[in-house]
């Protein structure tokens, strides 16, 4: 399941190397692609008038971060890594899409109840926020407990803590 001497930070920096270079070569395309699939939700939010010719944001790289993470892994097998990433994958552009909906909708409606410059702070929160922290949750939803052993419930926690040790 594991390298041995590489622990998850090592195996981590190089999974995310290689995935930076997959984020910078298909960055174009794939914020082309969600601002083809936000212009569709729109309408879904009251902004069916709206156009918006690009999105500009890295959610690329969060993606890559996350794959980083599941396959840097080390405590879960390599099926229930690629899994989690078969399932965090999508749930993370979900996320950025419904951030930047919730962005757009924002930067449109709020300037009415509050000035220009305190909207655009709130419009920017939820894509920053979720950028920022996203994958980190998707990964610990789904293999943080395998993981991370102060996670785990119960007797399975009891099992892994060394002999001798009390909690």
């Amino acid at each position: 399941m594991t390298s041995p001497g590489l622990g998850w930070s090592a195996r981590f920096i190089a999974w995310a190397a290689v995935f930076f270079c997959v984020y910078w070569m298909s960055s174009d395309r794939y914020q082309q692609g969600l601002t083809a699939v936000l212009q569709l939700c729109l309408p879904a939010v009251g902004l069916g008038e709206v156009v918006i010719d690009r999105v500009q944001i890295y959610a690329p790289s969060e993606i890559g971060v996350y794959a980083a993470m599941c396959l840097a892994s080390v405590r879960t097998p390599w099926r229930r890594r690629l899994g989690a990433l078969a399932i965090g994958a999508p749930l993370l552009a979900a996320l950025e899409l419904v951030a930047v909906l919730g962005m757009a909708a924002a930067a449109v409606h709020l300037p009415k109840h509050v000035g220009p410059g305190v909207a655009r702070r709130l419009a920017d929160f939820p894509v920053n926020t979720v950028l920022l922290v996203d994958a980190s949750l998707v990964w610990l939803a789904l293999l943080g407990a395998t993981e991370i052993p102060f996670l785990r419930s119960g007797s399975r926690a009891k099992e892994s803590a060394p002999r001798g040790s009390r909690r």
